[in-house]
């Protein structure tokens, strides 16, 4: 069995300057995530994991989770509950459109702009349930993926 684990930070900062009146007035935000997932079998921990850069070849692209695609060593994964995935457009003119569907159901949608990405993490024991993810974009375009799950 092979060992899986997710970690890593995010940080983000921002900054606010503007004069009101005679004084200048500073506001500042910032949003930290650090992930940390283990590998196990005894419930709410990684194991499994896809990574890829994939190309469109078509202007929609289906990712089936649920036994439809492979990790690196070639064993097909069946993600029972997602705990982290990360998504990259790497286009430069043209927006992509991400679904997820639980059940059939569309759940969520983002738009990625050109080089945007998009993270999402679920703590231990608060992974969602997804059946389906669906890429829309333009024929040639490639976009990088990663998501850690469980079984």
């Amino acid at each position: 069995m092979a060992t899986v684990s997710v970690g890593g930070q995010l940080n983000l900062t921002a900054s606010l300057i503007d004069t009101i009146g005679l004084a200048p007035s500073n506001s500042t935000a910032q949003l930290r995530v650090t992930p940390n997932l283990s590998s196990g079998t005894t419930g709410a921990e990684v194991t499994l994991l896809y990574s890829a850069v994939c190309t469109m070849t078509d202007a929609t692209y289906d990712l089936d989770i649920t036994g439809g695609i492979e990790d690196a060593h070639g064993n097909t994964l069946t993600f029972d509950k997602i705990y982290a995935m990360g998504i990259e457009n790497n286009s430069s003119t043209n927006d992509m459109t991400l679904t997820w569907r639980v059940n059939a159901a569309t759940d969520s949608i983002s738009v990625l702009k050109p080089g945007g990405s998009m993270f999402w993490y679920a703590p231990a024991g608060s992974a969602s349930t997804v059946s389906d993810l669906q890429i829309v974009g333009t024929t040639t375009d490639t976009f990088d993926i990663m998501i850690a799950g469980e079984a």
